[in-house]
């Protein structure tokens, strides 16, 4: 089976509109559009990292983004813990999932209700 590039060009636009989070230019799947931008802008049109962070070798394309890097070099900042095992994490969100799943936390499960009987 032979693909032509109209082919692949008419599925990529139509995977493209469908879903936000999928690449234009290799249909790589990101966690949500923004990232997915930054993986075309860096990857396929090659945008310059113009943003260095002075503490270490990481790089940015927007100031916001170096800015929010930044903080986690604070001493202020402190990486949000696992009380149940002390793991450490770079956000809270990323806590609570480490929660959800490693030790199935019951104050913060996801639960999903059947939309036919109403059972979770």
């Amino acid at each position: 089976n032979v693909i032509t590039i109209r082919d692949y060009e008419k599925e990529a636009d139509a995977l493209v509109k469908m879903n936000d989070r999928t690449c234009s230019v290799c249909l790589d799947m990101s966690f949500d559009r923004v990232a997915r931008e930054k993986h075309e802008a860096v990857v396929h049109f090659k945008e310059t990292q113009k943003f260095k962070c002075d503490h270490c070798e990481k790089t940015y394309t927007n100031k916001n983004a170096l800015n929010y890097h930044v903080i986690r070099h604070s001493q202020d900042f402190v990486k949000p813990s696992c009380e149940q095992c002390g793991s450490q994490f770079s956000c809270s969100e990323s806590l609570v999932r480490h929660e959800q799943i490693v030790h199935k936390s019951a104050k913060n499960k996801l639960s999903f209700e059947c939309d036919d009987c109403g059972k979770s």
